[in-house]
């Protein structure tokens, strides 16, 4: 067959191919090794990129076809699919002779399919077991430490590790050397589920059914200011291209009304944006720019410069507001005081990236409030107060004071005019 009539056949029947470890080529499971058509040479395929990723996609979702495949980017295809849908999968042990106890495979719950992570043959390499195997809850052996490992991975140390030495791939992730490159347990937790929820969304928009990927794309705009979605960027790009592709006149609505929207969560007016995005605003409007490409980098740019400016009113208010309180007296401003301070560390703690070159000024203007409460405090607790008489402490003294006196006074009286006389 030719290559247009390869790439066809592939196309209407993706759930009958597997792809070669190897080259690359397919497979054809319903045929035998000695038909002429049981493997369709990658080099005959006709726009085989897009071929390639419709038989991914085929076999994302058919488990039964998992313990067939080798091909290094299928794997990793198939290890963001067990992450997507975690709960319906589970380690399948083997017991070691040291008491613990070893995953060799992993079953998919409502299919009952089981895919080897160990022999006959290592499915997926290292790197991958370890994410699926920490993922899925094991921890022990050198899986213990997965919940340390993903912070390194965050701060790009696993990353810089493997650069530094290729070939040390069964190894386990040393610590980070700083104590202060670890961010926050609570920071790091945050950053983890929300980059996680990226990569859900974005492996959704990529292989899901049509109203999957409509609300993948949706859940992605509204994570754009995240640091997992900056690191993303370009694959989420590739698909609002693809989408644009489709329907220009529809996306370039969409994108229209977007903006409307995003100026007006941001609190930003049309004219605060700089000269050059309020021009590409207004071709946007009238609908002059219908390339794909050049629509998708005009629609970033100029949420990007929502963003940036939505940052900077945000903290210019703050610190208009913390300077007014800083002027004010305590006893009136206490209230607002505490608020302003919520406020300031929803700011520093947020996951929004824009925020990121002010958060050092709206530090300083925390301490700035919290010393000047204290400060307040300390003066009012320090001021001179009325003396409390010790009442208690005298009285007892006062009353036996006063009846020695009485005592004293009586007997003196007596000595003078004598003991009286008895009556006969």
């Amino acid at each position: 067959m030719t290559p247009e009539q390869n790439k066809d056949f592939i196309l209407n029947n993706p759930d009958k191919f597997i792809i070669s470890s190897e080259r690359g080529d397919f497979f054809n499971l319903e045929k035998d090794y000695e038909d002429s058509d049981y493997v369709i040479w990658k080099s005959n395929v006709k726009d085989y990129e897009e071929v390639k990723e419709k038989v991914i996609q085929a076999i994302i979702k058919d488990k039964s076809k998992w313990k067939l495949i080798t091909n290094k980017e299928v794997l990793y295809y198939m290890v963001e699919a067990i992450l997507l849908e975690k709960e319906d999968w589970e380690i399948v042990y083997e017991n070691l002779p040291n008491g613990i106890r070893s995953p060799i495979k992993y079953s998919h719950r409502p299919t009952g399919e089981e895919v080897n992570s160990k022999y006959p043959h290592n499915t997926f390499n290292f790197q991958q077991m370890y994410v699926l195997n920490g993922e899925l809850g094991w921890r022990e052996s050198m899986w213990k430490d997965y919940d340390k490992w993903e912070c390194y991975k965050e701060n790009g140390e696993w990353v810089r590790r493997q650069k530094s030495n290729p070939t040390n791939t069964t190894s386990q992730p040393e610590p980070l050397s700083l104590k202060s490159q670890i961010p926050s347990p609570e920071q790091t937790n945050q950053d983890k589920k929300s980059t996680r929820e990226i990569k859900q969304n974005l492996k959704k928009a990529q292989i899901g059914t049509k109203k999957e990927r409509e609300q993948a794309l949706k859940n992605l705009e509204k994570q754009e200011t995240e640091k997992g979605y900056n690191e993303n960027k370009t694959e989420i790009e590739k698909l609002k291209i693809k989408r644009a592709t489709e329907n220009p006149k529809k996306y370039s609505e969409e994108v229209q009304q977007r903006m409307v929207e995003k100026l007006a969560e941001g609190k930003v007016e049309e004219e605060e944006l700089n000269e050059e995005n309020q021009q590409a605003l207004q071709k946007i409007k009238k609908g002059e720019i219908t390339d794909p490409k050049q629509l998708i980098a005009t629609e970033t740019k100029i949420k990007e410069n929502i963003y940036q400016k939505e940052a900077e009113k945000k903290i210019t208010d703050l610190t208009i507001r913390a300077n007014e309180i800083l002027k004010s007296n305590l006893d009136s401003s206490k209230s607002q005081i505490e608020t302003l301070k919520k406020e300031l560390l929803a700011f520093i703690n947020s996951r929004n990236i824009y925020y990121t070159n002010n958060k050092e000024t709206a530090e300083k203007l925390l301490t700035q409030l919290e010393n000047y409460s204290t400060v307040n405090n300390n003066q009012i607790n320090s001021s001179p107060k009325p003396l409390n008489f010790p009442w208690k402490a005298v009285i007892p003294f006062l009353l036996v004071g006063l009846l020695t006196i009485l005592v004293i006074m009586t007997k003196k009286r007596i000595t003078k005019t004598g003991l009286p006389k008895k009556v006969k």
